[in-house]
């Protein structure tokens, strides 16, 4: 219920690229920060969604998004919404595209918008 997870899902996540390219690229997982609907992290332990996003994720305020890789490690962490759907897919390719084994997403962020120049 909060406006910036409902701007994401009406303005960001309806996006036709971003929604192929996340299909693409990643296993979507929608966590309710609040929910008791059972889910099971990537070690195997079951647990309320709720519980994960606090005591797992270690979520401060919503939206977060956050990429893990096969083993449950952080690639990636945002909290907040993205100033629109460009920004969001930014996210998903520096990810996808391996750069968060060489930077940090904040540079890869400014040599992305001096490329843009």
């Amino acid at each position: 219920n909060c406006p910036p997870c409902r701007y994401m899902k009406t303005q960001v996540f309806t996006q036709a690229e971003v929604r192929a390219t996340f299909r693409r690229h990643f296993r979507v997982l929608d966590i309710d920060y609040n929910g008791d609907d059972d889910v099971v992290d990537p070690q195997g332990r079951a647990m309320r969604a709720k519980d994960y996003a606090k005591k797992v994720l270690a979520v401060r305020g919503t939206p977060t998004f956050t990429v893990l890789d096969l083993d449950g490690r952080e690639l990636l962490r945002h909290t907040g919404a993205t100033r629109d759907a460009r920004e969001f897919l930014d996210m998903a390719r520096y990810v996808a595209s391996g750069e968060h084994r060489k930077l940090r997403y904040d540079d890869y962020r400014r040599q992305r918008q001096g490329d843009a120049r």
